[in-house]
């Protein structure tokens, strides 16, 4: 993760004009972001929170091969199918890439695609996946 963080962040980041990379601790305060107790202030950021992948707590998932988006972007070969656990933006991407690939693709989620994104993006995006709704 760190490689990553530094090649898309730390790495690019100073290229473009009047953009500084911060990192360390940080909270939204009035009139800025403080940042290991400075307070910065600019028109404008981008807070980059460094977010992992999860397994979730499904029984049984220990004895099984699971892989997490970030470990599926590491195949070196691509699986004849893949079930992918939750409809959020990563999952919904990850699933339209190994789609796109020729892999058989499964999405399970508890409601519906893009539960977070407003109604009318996800009923769009459904649009082009192949629907099957069980309960």
């Amino acid at each position: 993760m760190a490689n990553l963080r530094q090649s898309k962040y730390a790495d690019l980041l100073p290229a473009y004009n009047n953009i500084s990379y911060l990192e360390g601790p940080a909270r939204l305060a009035k009139d800025g972001v403080a940042i290991n107790g400075d307070l910065i202030k600019a028109p404008r950021f981008v807070v980059a929170t460094g977010a992992r992948p999860a397994v979730p707590l499904i029984p049984g998932i220990e004895n099984v091969d699971c892989l997490t988006s970030t470990s599926a972007l590491s195949l070196e070969a691509l699986p004849k199918s893949l079930l992918v656990i939750g409809g959020g933006y990563i999952g919904a991407e990850v699933a339209q890439m190994f789609a796109r690939m020729g892999v058989k693709v499964t999405i399970v989620c508890r409601s519906h695609l893009l539960p977070a994104a407003e109604p009318e993006i996800a009923e769009a995006l459904s649009g082009y996946f192949p629907t099957r709704v069980s309960n």
